[in-house]
Protein backbone atom coordinates (compact mmCIF):
# COMPACT_ATOMS: atom_id res chain seq x y z
CA UNK A 1 0.00 0.00 0.00
CA UNK A 2 1.73 3.39 -0.88
CA UNK A 3 1.89 5.13 2.59
CA UNK A 4 2.77 8.48 1.32
CA UNK A 5 -1.18 8.33 -0.57
CA UNK A 6 -2.54 6.93 2.36
CA UNK A 7 -1.50 9.79 4.50
CA UNK A 8 -2.18 12.65 2.39
CA UNK A 9 -5.71 11.19 2.24
CA UNK A 10 -5.27 11.71 6.07
CA UNK A 11 -6.70 7.64 6.10
CA UNK A 12 -5.81 5.79 9.12
CA UNK A 13 -3.48 2.91 7.75
CA UNK A 14 -4.59 -0.43 9.89
CA UNK A 15 -8.29 1.18 8.78
CA UNK A 16 -7.18 0.33 5.04
CA UNK A 17 -5.24 -2.57 5.45
CA UNK A 18 -8.85 -3.92 7.58
CA UNK A 19 -11.02 -2.83 4.46
CA UNK A 20 -8.13 -4.38 1.71
CA UNK A 21 -8.25 -7.88 4.43
CA UNK A 22 -12.05 -8.05 4.52
CA UNK A 23 -11.91 -7.12 0.44
CA UNK A 24 -9.49 -10.47 0.27
CA UNK A 25 -11.61 -12.47 2.38
CA UNK A 26 -13.85 -12.28 0.17
CA UNK A 27 -12.69 -13.69 -2.87
CA UNK A 28 -13.98 -17.13 -3.62
CA UNK A 29 -10.55 -19.47 -3.03
CA UNK A 30 -9.29 -17.60 0.22
CA UNK A 31 -9.94 -18.68 4.12
CA UNK A 32 -9.40 -15.48 5.19
CA UNK A 33 -7.31 -12.18 5.54
CA UNK A 34 -5.91 -10.35 8.21
CA UNK A 35 -3.93 -6.93 8.35
CA UNK A 36 -0.20 -7.04 9.44
CA UNK A 37 -1.11 -4.62 12.08
CA UNK A 38 -3.59 -6.63 13.62
CA UNK A 39 -1.68 -10.17 13.42
CA UNK A 40 1.46 -7.70 14.90
CA UNK A 41 -0.85 -6.47 18.10
CA UNK A 42 -2.13 -10.05 18.20
CA UNK A 43 -5.82 -8.49 17.29
CA UNK A 44 -6.58 -11.42 15.17
CA UNK A 45 -8.66 -14.44 15.15
CA UNK A 46 -7.40 -17.12 18.05
CA UNK A 47 -6.62 -20.24 16.07
CA UNK A 48 -4.84 -23.39 16.19
CA UNK A 49 -2.33 -21.69 13.63
CA UNK A 50 -2.26 -18.34 15.18
CA UNK A 51 1.53 -18.33 15.45
CA UNK A 52 2.00 -19.83 12.29
CA UNK A 53 0.40 -16.23 11.15
CA UNK A 54 2.21 -14.34 13.79
CA UNK A 55 5.65 -15.97 12.77
CA UNK A 56 5.30 -15.53 9.29
CA UNK A 57 5.36 -11.52 8.72
CA UNK A 58 7.88 -8.75 9.35
CA UNK A 59 6.20 -6.04 10.75
CA UNK A 60 8.69 -3.66 8.07
CA UNK A 61 9.01 -6.21 5.34
CA UNK A 62 5.89 -7.93 4.93
CA UNK A 63 2.54 -7.00 2.68
CA UNK A 64 0.00 -5.14 4.21
CA UNK A 65 -2.35 -7.71 4.06
CA UNK A 66 -1.76 -11.82 4.98
CA UNK A 67 -4.41 -14.02 2.75
CA UNK A 68 -4.83 -17.43 3.56
CA UNK A 69 -6.26 -20.03 0.77
CA UNK A 70 -9.00 -22.26 1.58
CA UNK A 71 -7.22 -25.61 2.01
CA UNK A 72 -6.61 -27.54 -0.80
CA UNK A 73 -6.50 -24.37 -3.35
CA UNK A 74 -2.68 -23.83 -4.68
CA UNK A 75 -2.20 -20.49 -6.83
CA UNK A 76 1.66 -21.74 -7.69
CA UNK A 77 0.54 -22.60 -10.67
CA UNK A 78 0.86 -26.68 -11.75
CA UNK A 79 0.33 -29.15 -8.99
CA UNK A 80 1.82 -30.08 -5.54
CA UNK A 81 2.34 -27.68 -3.40
CA UNK A 82 4.35 -24.94 -2.36
CA UNK A 83 4.48 -25.70 1.71
CA UNK A 84 3.35 -22.06 2.07
CA UNK A 85 0.07 -22.70 3.16
CA UNK A 86 -0.95 -23.29 6.96
CA UNK A 87 -2.65 -26.11 6.62
CA UNK A 88 -0.95 -29.77 8.08
CA UNK A 89 -0.84 -31.18 4.63
CA UNK A 90 1.08 -28.81 3.90
CA UNK A 91 3.02 -27.73 6.38
CA UNK A 92 4.12 -31.39 7.29
CA UNK A 93 7.29 -31.99 6.11
CA UNK A 94 9.37 -35.69 6.85
CA UNK A 95 12.68 -34.74 7.73
CA UNK A 96 15.55 -38.24 7.45
CA UNK A 97 18.77 -37.75 9.02
CA UNK A 98 21.56 -40.18 8.59
CA UNK A 99 24.83 -39.96 10.08
CA UNK A 100 27.31 -41.21 12.77
CA UNK A 101 25.40 -40.38 16.20
CA UNK A 102 21.46 -40.10 15.07
CA UNK A 103 20.24 -42.90 16.71
CA UNK A 104 17.86 -45.25 14.42
CA UNK A 105 14.64 -45.08 14.80
CA UNK A 106 11.29 -43.77 13.64
CA UNK A 107 10.32 -40.48 15.35
CA UNK A 108 6.55 -38.74 15.69
CA UNK A 109 6.90 -35.48 17.58
CA UNK A 110 5.94 -32.48 15.75
CA UNK A 111 9.16 -30.88 14.53
CA UNK A 112 9.88 -27.57 12.85
CA UNK A 113 11.64 -27.48 9.99
CA UNK A 114 13.88 -24.93 11.77
CA UNK A 115 14.90 -27.66 14.05
CA UNK A 116 17.02 -28.97 11.55
CA UNK A 117 20.08 -26.36 11.80
CA UNK A 118 20.13 -26.88 15.57
CA UNK A 119 20.18 -30.65 15.25
CA UNK A 120 23.06 -30.92 12.54
CA UNK A 121 24.60 -28.18 14.98
CA UNK A 122 23.88 -30.39 18.04
CA UNK A 123 25.21 -33.67 16.13
CA UNK A 124 28.54 -31.97 15.29
CA UNK A 125 29.50 -29.80 18.52
CA UNK A 126 28.93 -26.47 16.82
CA UNK A 127 27.39 -23.17 17.48
CA UNK A 128 24.46 -22.84 16.61
CA UNK A 129 23.74 -20.45 13.77
CA UNK A 130 23.12 -16.34 14.46
CA UNK A 131 19.00 -15.93 14.94
CA UNK A 132 18.59 -19.38 16.09
CA UNK A 133 15.23 -20.43 16.79
CA UNK A 134 15.17 -24.05 16.16
CA UNK A 135 16.15 -26.48 18.88
CA UNK A 136 17.79 -30.33 18.79
CA UNK A 137 15.91 -32.99 17.94
CA UNK A 138 14.49 -34.58 20.74
CA UNK A 139 16.03 -38.32 21.19
CA UNK A 140 17.85 -37.98 18.14
CA UNK A 141 21.49 -37.86 19.30
CA UNK A 142 22.87 -41.47 21.14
Amino acid sequence: MDRTVISAKGLDLRAVQRTAASAAASVNGVYDAYSVQDITHGEFADLPFKNIISNSIHPRLSGDVVVLNDPGTYVGGGTGTGHGAIWAYDTHVPILFRAKGVKAGKYRDRVYTADIASTICHLIGVEYPTGNVGKPLPGIGQ
